[in-house]
């Protein structure tokens, strides 16, 4: 919003130089004579100059609010993308806390096995 009242800001002056210029232009397009000398000349080449630079404006205020846009389109999705990342990441702490107590509880249950496997064998060389 800003960028677009500083570029208002930029354009109004020249806004009212090409609409005076553009009077002038209708006046002094009536006399054939004027045209034909230096002033009339100058003149032409200052409405000339004076259009393609309103042109130009134009063209960058139109460029300026497109990438504004994008701009706000890119900050809105690396928002998203950084929200996904935080959820995905306390997923995977989640997850790597279930291995680790799913490994512990496998250390236990092999401890219990070996025990019992131990037990049965000294149970077998008694018989």
């Amino acid at each position: 919003m800003c960028i677009t009242k500083g570029v208002a800001a930029y354009l109004l002056p020249s806004i009212v130089v090409f609409a005076a210029i553009s009077k002038a232009q209708n006046v002094f397009s009536a006399s054939d004579s004027m045209q034909k000398n230096a002033l009339g000349i100058k003149m032409n080449e200052l409405i000339t100059l004076t259009n393609d630079l309103e042109r130009r404006a134009q063209k960058e205020g139109d460029e300026i609010t497109t990438g504004s846009k994008k701009m706000e389109d890119l900050q809105t999705t690396l928002a998203d993308v950084e929200e996904f990342r935080a959820q995905k990441e306390e997923e995977k702490r989640i997850l790597s806390d279930k291995i680790c107590t799913f490994a512990d509880e496998v250390g236990e249950i092999k401890k219990e096995y070996d025990k019992l496997l131990s037990w049965t064998e000294e149970l077998g060389k008694d018989d």
